[in-house]
């Protein structure tokens, strides 16, 4: 996606090899906004500055990168006590939450 605007109730998205058009009367310049300010995947989850994060077998550079910027508390390759989030990946998920004592929901 290159920009976007909305006009007289049409937004249009402009991309490398067109313009995708879409007629949604007042709800346009809703879309605009919501498309050039989108909440981080950390916003979405309700990930706060204050929240205690524990991080296992993630290894997305880019994930991790924004939970160390928004968060003082953060635990990775183990998890924390009392942790508001956890964030476990594929294989780990299972060993962790045995060794841990964890319940799963």
């Amino acid at each position: 996606m290159k920009s976007v605007e909305a006009n007289d109730g049409e937004l249009r998205v402009f991309l490398e090899d067109g313009i995708a058009s879409f007629v949604l009367d007042q709800k346009a310049e809703q879309w605009e906004e919501k498309i050039l300010h989108s909440k981080s995947v950390l916003d979405k989850l309700g990930v706060k500055e204050d929240s205690r994060v524990s991080v296992d077998g993630v290894t997305d550079e880019n994930f991790l990168g924004q939970l160390k910027d928004k968060i003082t508390d953060v635990s990775v390759n183990g998890l924390q006590k009392e942790s508001d989030f956890n964030f476990l990946c594929g294989g780990q998920q299972k060993r962790t939450l045995e060794t841990q004592g964890l319940k799963k929901f």
